[in-house]
């Protein structure tokens, strides 16, 4: 493996692992405010779908590299194509 791609898959997953110890830390969170185990699990499996969306999309993984700005896309208005 070049150095490049080895140093990219060191960071992808030092960024995979932060996520995941911030998750383990918010389902005990969330565990201690009485919610719902399928809630819990519900919101995992999200964070965890997003997380492999994001990979799949090339872009970052690490939690202080997620923005809104590039994960959420502006509301498409099919309607509107139609009136032209």
């Amino acid at each position: 493996m070049p150095v490049t791609q080895a140093r990219d898959h060191d960071t992808s997953a030092v960024a995979a692992d932060e996520l995941e110890e911030l998750v383990a830390s918010w389902r005990r969170h969330l565990r201690a405010q009485r919610m719902s185990p399928a809630t819990i699990s519900t919101y995992t499996v999200a964070v965890r779908q997003l997380a492999a969306y994001l990979r799949t999309q090339g872009m970052p993984v690490a939690p202080a590299a997620i923005h809104r700005e590039r994960v959420v896309r502006p509301p498409t208005r099919p309607h509107a194509e139609r009136r032209r």
